[in-house]
C-alpha cells in the first residue's frame, strides 16, 4: 500500500507501510522497523510511567551522594532556587503588569458570581 504526504516543499513523499514489518520510503537509504509488540502490563506500566514522570525526574538522583541528592530534591521541588538566580528586575516588571491584568478580570467575575442564587431545591 503506497501512500503520499506532502513536504515542506508543497510536493509529496511517497512510501509503502506494511502490516507489521518495515515502513519504506523510496526516496531515502533508511527504512524504519516498528518497535517490538509489548506485553499488556508492560503497555500499562509505560503509559503510566509516561504520564506521571514523563521527563524520568529521579534520573537526576541516582549514584549521587545523599547531599547531593538532598540539594537536587529542593530544587525539583522548589523551582524558584533554580530560575530565581536569572530573574531580573525587568521581568518583576512584566510579571507585575501580567498579575494585575488577571486580578483585574478575575476578582469582577467572582464578585458578580458571588451575587448569584444558588440554583436547585433546598429541602
Amino acid at each position: 500500500m503506497g501512500h503520499s504526504i506532502p513536504d515542506e516543499a508543497g510536493g509529496g513523499s511517497d512510501y509503502s507501510l506494511k502490516t507489521r514489518g518495515v515502513i519504506e520510503n523510496p526516496n531515502s537509504d533508511r527504512n524504519v522497523e516498528w518497535p517490538p509488540l509489548k506485553s499488556l502490563p508492560a503497555k500499562i506500566s509505560h503509559t503510566a510511567k509516561e504520564i506521571f514522570f514523563p521527563d524520568d525526574p529521579l534520573r537526576p538522583f541516582k549514584g549521587q551522594p545523599r547531599s547531593k541528592q538532598l540539594l537536587l530534591g529542593i530544587r525539583y521541588l522548589f523551582p524558584i532556587f533554580e530560575w530565581s538566580r536569572g530573574y531580573s528586575l525587568a521581568k518583576l516588571k512584566g510579571d507585575a503588569i501580567a498579575g494585575l491584568t488577571i486580578a483585574s478580570l478575575c476578582i469582577p467575575q467572582v464578585l458578580i458570581w458571588g451575587n448569584f442564587p444558588a440554583t436547585g431545591s433546598a429541602d
